[in-house]
Formats: structure tokens, C-alpha cells, sequence
């Protein structure tokens, strides 16, 4: 049996006619030669008939008071969170960035060993800035090409059963 291709909200909206009288005309005439459509408006009519039927209960007098009853009380007062200034979270930046510049003094000269150095030398940024300039753009690029090459296996990392709070 083929499956029916037909939207499925087409159906919701012949049921709930909410459609146009010729939508409703072109639906239901497609119903009429579908079996699986014909077989999701019934569902659709027996849900409602099992809706209209359910009753409204009223919540039981004092309800509310016996939740509260069961949620623990806090022992004790939490001490005020006061925000803390703190400079250990630099000091691993500011030697990340001194190992770089430190790289990037020690390469600056070895770059002009290179002999693609000559062929760089045509390039204008490095006639703007030099080999200082010139080895600073490549370990920047460097850092960067290696961050690009990581973060897909962190984001899939991150997206693993072990941190799926992090995303939806």
C-alpha cells in the first residue's frame, strides 16, 4: 500500500474547517478516494468525540497546602554571594601571549633563512611590516588554522550525552 503524500495539515484544517470552501472542496474530494486520509479523519473525529466527553475535575480542597507540606524547608540562610575579584584567570593569558611573542621573536629571524622568503618579500604586507610582521601573521594563521582543525571534535564533544545540557 502506497503511502499518501497528501500534507496532513490539509486534513486538520477540513476537520476544524478553517479552510477556504474551495480547500475544503479539493481536500475532501481527495478524501474521498483515499483510504489512509479517510482512516486519520476518523482518528481525528473519535479523539475529539473522547475529548468532548472527558470531564473538568476540580482540584482537591486543601491541594495546594499538602504540595507545600511536602516540599523540604531550607535549613538555614544561605550567606550572601559577594563577587570576587580575581587575577589567577590572567596569569595563564598573559604567558600565553608572552610565548607567543617570544616565538614570534626567536622565528622572525630564521624566516628570512627561508627560500621562500624571497618570494615573500615581493608580498606587501611583508614590505609594510617586515619579518617581524611576516612571522606574526603566520603564527597567528598557524593558531588559527589548528583552533578551525579542533573545534569540530568540541562541538561534537560537547554535544555528546555526557554535556547534552549545553544544547537542544
Amino acid at each position: 500500500m502506497d503511502k499518501c503524500k497528501r500534507n496532513k495539515n490539509d486534513l486538520l484544517t477540513l476537520f476544524f474547517h478553517e479552510g477556504s470552501e474551495r480547500e475544503e472542496q479539493e481536500t475532501q474530494k481527495h478524501v474521498d478516494s483515499c483510504k489512509e486520509c479517510r482512516d486519520y479523519l476518523l482518528t481525528l473525529r473519535q479523539m475529539d468525540q473522547t475529548m468532548q466527553q472527558w470531564q473538568d475535575e476540580t482540584p482537591l480542597p486543601g491541594g495546594f497546602d499538602l504540595i507545600l507540606a511536602e516540599i523540604p524547608v531550607k535549613q538555614g540562610e544561605a550567606a550572601p554571594v559577594r563577587a570576587a575579584l580575581s587575577l589567577k584567570p590572567l596569569f595563564p593569558i598573559v604567558f600565553s601571549i608572552l610565548a607567543i611573542f617570544t616565538v614570534i621573536f626567536f622565528f622572525h629571524d630564521k624566516l628570512t633563512l627561508l627560500p621562500l622568503w624571497e618570494t615573500l618579500k615581493e608580498c606587501w604586507c611583508v614590505r609594510y611590516f617586515g619579518s617581524l610582521g611576516a612571522s606574526a601573521a603566520l603564527v597567528i594563521l598557524t593558531g588559527i588554522l589548528i583552533t578551525l582543525s579542533v573545534s569540530p571534535i568540541l562541538i561534537l564533544e560537547a554535544k555528546s550525552k555526557k554535556y547534552r545540557y549545553y544544547f537542544n
